[in-house]
């Protein structure tokens, strides 16, 4: 009834495109909800479950459709002391890399933490596509407690320096550093068919590389070193979340200032 009176408010013309648009809307929704309930009611059990077990996660807001269990961890644990107190450049020569593309630069990458501290890192990768997010869902996932941080450029370099020969089996990316390169997204990683730095799409899947690749991911052993706002690619709802207290406290002061005067 609600309904019914807001659209007899608007003029004919209005109230017919509104229509239309309740009608799609309605349309899509009933074709989404009625694959819905074929898949949480269909015949095969395992499926069935898994579906009533995603739609649950779904429900109370948490990850849903996400492997969360590491396919398979490359390499172990391994520390090694991230000397920030070198340029860019200079740690870029330390690595002896045969390349280095051109937009690998302090400008588009710039080093996050400083001091020398040490760090340590660990490598996974999934035998499967999966995009960027999911990685650093699933990754974290490994060590809820102490959850691992995607590598940025600096880890990335100290990482290549101490195992030149690793990169030369699968590509090595560091999700933590993204620059804006011409207008797009990149992230930075070690290439493997030639022992290189570069920089790809950082937009869902890592484009350009092959299906399976190595994630770099790091720890500080100096709390000094973690980046206070937590502002990498796997943390970017701190970033959303301080915005949306900033608009807020906006609107307040005014709708006060409004008040008072």
């Amino acid at each position: 009834m609600l309904l019914v009176r807001c659209l007899s408010a608007y003029p004919k013309k209005e109230k017919l495109t509104m229509n239309a648009m309740l009608s799609e809307a309605l349309s899509e929704i009933g074709g989404l909800l009625k694959q819905l309930l074929d898949c949480l009611t269909g015949q095969d059990e395992a499926k069935r479950q898994q579906w009533l077990t995603e739609f649950k996660k779904f429900l109370r807001k948490e990850p849903c459709w996400v492997t969360n269990t590491v396919q398979a961890i490359v390499g172990a644990i391994v520390s090694y002391v991230v000397d920030c107190t070198v340029s860019l450049e200079d740690m870029i020569k330390a690595g002896k890399y045969d390349w280095v593309n051109s937009d690998i630069t302090a400008k588009w990458f710039p080093v996050k933490s400083t001091g020398a501290d040490e760090w340590e890192f660990k490598m996974f990768h999934f035998d499967r596509s999966i995009t960027s997010e999911n990685a650093v869902v699933g990754i974290k996932a490994d060590d809820v407690t102490n959850p691992w941080q995607p590598a940025s450029i600096e880890h990335l370099l100290t990482y290549g320096k101490h195992n030149p020969e690793e990169q030369r089996k699968y590509p090595i990316v560091a999700l933590g550093s993204v620059g804006e390169v011409d207008g797009d997204r990149r992230v930075p990683y070690l290439d493997e068919d030639t022992r290189s730095v570069a920089s790809t799409s950082a937009a869902g899947t890592v484009i350009g590389l092959p299906t399976v690749v190595s994630w770099l991911f790091a720890k500080s052993l100096n709390p000094r070193s973690l980046d206070p706002l937590g502002l990498s690619l796997g943390n970017l709802d701190t970033w959303f979340e301080i915005q949306i207290l900033y608009l807020h406290s906006n609107v307040l002061c005014r709708i006060f200032s409004l008040y008072i005067l």
